[in-house]
Parts: C-alpha cells; sequence; structure tokens
C-alpha cells in the first residue's frame, strides 16, 4: 500500500507548484528558473507514471482496479480537482506525460461504481473541465498533440455519459459556439479534429436501443431553443473560401435534418426561404462535384420537410 504523502505531498503538491511555475514562467527566463522548471516537469512526470500504475494496474483486472490504493488516489485527484491544473498546463508537461494524463483522465471517465461514474459526476460538479478541453484547440503554436489529446478526452465525456452533453451545449456563456471558428481554422490538424468533436456533439448513434436516444433528444431541445443562433453560425460555415469545410458541413447538416428527433427543426429550416437559396448556389458550386453532391443531400430535404 502507498503512502497517504504519495497523495498530497507527491502527487498532488508538485502539481500545484507546476500551476503557479506557469503563471511566472512569462516573468522570468533566468537559468535558475529554468531548472527549476524542468526539475518540476520531471517530478510530475514520475508521479503521474506512478498514479497510472496504480489506477491502470498491469492487466487492468477489475480485482486490482477495485483495491484501496485505487479508491485512494481517485478520491484525491477528485477532492483537489486535479484534473483542471494538468489540463489548463497540459503544454506545460514533458511530451509523454500529457499522453499519460489523459489515459488517466479517460479511465477514470468509464469507471462504475454500482450505477455511478464518479468522473462523470465530478465533471458535472467541476463544468470547467469540458470547455478547458474545447480551448484546447487554441493551442496552435504547440505541437498537434495537445489539440489531438483534448480533443480525444472531450468527445470521450460527450460518448460515455448525455449530462456532460447537455452541460456542454447548454453553458450560460455560450462557449460551446466558439467550436465554428474552430472548425473552419486554418490548420487542418484543428479544423479536422474540431468538427469530429462537433459532429460528436450533435450526433450520437444508439447501436444497443435507436429507439431510445437521449443524446440527440438533447440535441433536439438544444436546436429548438436556440435555432436562429445556431443556424446563423452554421450558415456561415457554408459561406467560407474552405472546400472542406463546406463540403463537411453540408454533410453534417443532412445528417443533423434527417434525425428523427429533429423533425421540428427540420420543418422550420425548410420553411426558411433563404436556406432553400444557399443551397440552390450550392447545387451550382462552380469548383467541386463533391459539394454539389452533399448539397443535394440537404436540397431532398426540403421535399421531405413540406
Amino acid at each position: 500500500m502507498i503512502s497517504k504523502k504519495f497523495y498530497k505531498k507527491k502527487l498532488i503538491y508538485p502539481l500545484s507548484v507546476k500551476k503557479n511555475s506557469a503563471k511566472s514562467a512569462g516573468r522570468e527566463h533566468d537559468s535558475k528558473n529554468e531548472d527549476k522548471k524542468d526539475s518540476e516537469k520531471k517530478c510530475i512526470s514520475t508521479y503521474l507514471d506512478r498514479a497510472l500504475e496504480i489506477l491502470i494496474p498491469e492487466g487492468d483486472s477489475q480485482a486490482r482496479q477495485n483495491n484501496e490504493d485505487f479508491i485512494k488516489l481517485s478520491q484525491e485527484i477528485y477532492a483537489h480537482n486535479l484534473f483542471t491544473a494538468l489540463i489548463k498546463n497540459l503544454d506545460e508537461l514533458e511530451f509523454e506525460s500529457r499522453k499519460v494524463a489523459s489515459r488517466i483522465f479517460k479511465n477514470l471517465l468509464i469507471r462504475q461504481i454500482g450505477t455511478r461514474y464518479p468522473m462523470v459526476n465530478h465533471i458535472a460538479e467541476n463544468p470547467e473541465i469540458l470547455f478547458l478541453l474545447l480551448d484546447g484547440y487554441k493551442h496552435q503554436s504547440n505541437s498537434g498533440l495537445i489539440v489531438a489529446l483534448c480533443g480525444d478526452m472531450l468527445r470521450e465525456c460527450l460518448t460515455v455519459n448525455d449530462q456532460l452533453v447537455k452541460i456542454l451545449l447548454n453553458d450560460e456563456k455560450r462557449r460551446f459556439y466558439s467550436i465554428f471558428e474552430y472548425v473552419n481554422h486554418d490548420a487542418f490538424d484543428i479544423a479536422s479534429d474540431a468538427f469530429r468533436t462537433f459532429r460528436d456533439a450533435l450526433i450520437h448513434k444508439n447501436e444497443k436501443d435507436p429507439q431510445q436516444n437521449p443524446h440527440n433528444q438533447i440535441v433536439a431541445q438544444f436546436l429548438n431553443d436556440n435555432y436562429s443562433d445556431f443556424f446563423e453560425h452554421y450558415s456561415r460555415l457554408l459561406r467560407t473560401d474552405n472546400y472542406v469545410t463546406i463540403r463537411q458541413s453540408l454533410k453534417l447538416l443532412s445528417e443533423l435534418l434527417l434525425n428523427r428527433e429533429n423533425f421540428s427543426v427540420l420543418q422550420r429550416y425548410v420553411a426558411d426561404e433563404a436556406n432553400l437559396k444557399e443551397m440552390m448556389k450550392l447545387l451550382a458550386h462552380p469548383d467541386s462535384n463533391a459539394i454539389k453532391f452533399e448539397a443535394f443531400h440537404v436540397f431532398k430535404c426540403f421535399a421531405t420537410g413540406l
């Protein structure tokens, strides 16, 4: 059994130090400070590796996952809101430690105790975690790894629990709308990853029971409640100069409109003459047959919805 010092002194404390050192990094560049930063990074890497061994033991057996060390460490992680600090400072971690942090996050996310998902409950109580992951698309100056890791963790949240979908979409600060900027980003890796997240937020297929799909019901309510704002943003994607963005947006739009839960949204969309004119323009796109093809699928929705 590991000592209590591991939780509070050797894991929690170094990460708290890292958070503070990140704030001062822009002010001090002397060699002593750089040495201290390197030492902190190595310290955090060591203890993240140790945490990984405890939380995801070799063999990944259920018996070992339920041992006392696993329970204590996960409780400490939640109690100190450790993932907020980790995600905020992901670009300050060593390369491999970023992947370790992501692996720990995703593993805890799917852990179930009875009918409860402790990590899901933790994120619901600390929704800032979701929006820090969404902000990961701002890390264009760093390696694509941070974009990929943040996108992967966010999509895992959306897949695991519908409650987190609702939190993301219905944020009072409307931070979800920043994704429209990311999906049309000049950097292909950012735009493509953001579009995967965009799609996963708006469409979910329940293979086990297609008749029961709470995720899509949440999306339908969101679209009905925010119809004007959402489709104002969406129309901009269809008017961009980016070929990939237009094609992907048309494909997603047809899927959205034809979702059974979105029938009232479909009716509102096809009743707007401006939307029909937009599709007519795209059907005559001068440069891309692929765009014409996807526009035709949306155009068929007008016949379906009338």
